[in-house]
């Protein structure tokens, strides 16, 4: 359960990264 968790929040924060790569010019 642990580790579930912690790759939600990783992919939380590794999907807000991809998304503002994705809308830098």
């Amino acid at each position: 359960m642990s580790e579930d968790r912690s790759s939600n929040g990783q992919k939380s924060w590794l999907g807000k990264l991809t998304q503002a790569f994705a809308h830098e010019p």
